[in-house]
């Protein structure tokens, strides 16, 4: 099985570095405050291992057919989508967790 003609390890990382990527540059388009490198930094940290184990998983479930095309396509982007709304929901989560902690404490 290929992705694109890559390796699947390969494509793997490639998916799922385009989705962080594009969940950061989303974030920072819609963020009015200041821009806060060591937040994105966190976000890529906890997101990006999670990201390869979904990619990874879900390559390894389909069959993608050797003639590749249109099929491929989906295929990819949809777990780029994937991915992207992956890591907003851990960003999201995770502010959730720490407004509590500060309401508790």
């Amino acid at each position: 099985m290929n992705v694109f003609g890559l390796d699947p390890y390969i494509g793997a990382i490639l998916i799922a570095s385009i989705g962080i990527g594009l969940a950061t540059v989303v974030g920072w388009l819609s963020n009015e405050g200041v821009y806060n490198p060591r937040k994105v930094a966190t976000s890529v940290l906890i997101g990006f291992p999670a990201a390869i184990i979904v990619v990874a998983t879900e390559l390894q479930v389909i069959v993608l057919p050797d003639d590749g095309g249109l099929t491929d396509l989906i295929v990819v982007a949809g777990l780029i989508a994937q991915i992207a709304g992956f890591d907003m929901l851990v960003k999201t989560g995770n502010k959730a967790i720490q407004k509590s902690r500060v309401k508790t404490s």
